[in-house]
């Protein structure tokens, strides 16, 4: 099972009121499972993964960033804040462009948290 770095939403995920990323490069198809970890890259000597929660895979979609709406920001674990906010924030962590095409990956949640 593949590890996937949650490490901009890992509140989100721990309180599970996440359940759709965004995200530029992912090849993840439908039915697979992934443990979402704080995160993977950048750890110190010493430092391990630490793991949030085992998830599978609902739906992937290609979309352009700036499509996403208010109920999408919400999903992906940010109610109260604007399709604006979120496509500027993500754009930020990503070094990307609003009008860019990006993976839309539905997920669940699959094991009781710990």
């Amino acid at each position: 099972m593949k590890n996937k770095s949650f490490s901009a939403t890992t509140p989100q995920m721990r309180a599970r009121t996440k359940s759709v990323t965004r995200r530029l490069g992912w090849d993840i198809p439908v039915g697979a499972c992934f443990r979402a970890v704080e995160k993977q890259r950048g750890l110190k000597k010493g430092e391990h993964v630490t793991p949030i929660d085992v998830c599978r895979v609902l739906k992937v979609s290609d979309e352009r960033l700036d499509a996403t709406t208010t109920e999408e920001v919400t999903r992906e674990g940010f109610p109260g804040h604007t399709p604006e906010w979120f496509i500027a924030m993500f754009c930020k962590l990503n070094r990307c462009l609003r009008d860019r095409v990006v993976k839309r990956v539905e997920f669940e949640f699959v094991e009781e948290n710990k």
